[in-house]
């Protein structure tokens, strides 16, 4: 195993274990949930830029119309695992987040909400690395 193939690894497993982390204390004490005063939307739309992707190279996953200023989750899941991120919309219901493509073979981008302990798919998207 190279050099590379660590920081690789590492750079993939702290946002897991993040997660891991976070997760583990919601359970402890209840579960957490984001409040808006609009409430999420479940017609939401994703995209991938750009839509193919060289190795190594970055991409930017954008979810739009996911509900107004509301706390979502985005797990991006390819051959060699998923890595997660929670992420606020703005106003019109928008988030991104732009990051590098590790493994070839197709990736899938998904924004999730829950509430309580049911999780609910907002959009998902497809997108290949080369």
């Amino acid at each position: 195993m190279t050099q590379h193939d660590l920081v690789r690894r590492g750079r993939r497993l702290i946002p897991t274990l993040a997660l891991g982390a976070v997760l583990a204390v919601s359970l402890a004490f209840g579960s957490v949930t984001a409040r808006t005063s609009s409430g999420p939307s479940t017609a939401g739309s994703c995209s991938v830029s750009p839509a193919s992707v060289a190795r190594l190279a970055d991409y930017t996953v954008t979810g739009t119309s996911l509900g107004a200023n509301t706390i979502v989750r985005l797990w991006v899941t390819d051959a060699s695992g998923t890595t997660a991120w929670s992420l606020q919309t703005d106003a019109t219901g928008t988030t991104a987040v732009t990051w590098h493509s590790y493994v070839t073979g197709t990736s899938t981008a998904t924004f999730y909400t829950s509430s309580g302990r049911k999780s609910t798919t907002l959009a998902s998207c497809s997108f290949s690395v080369y």
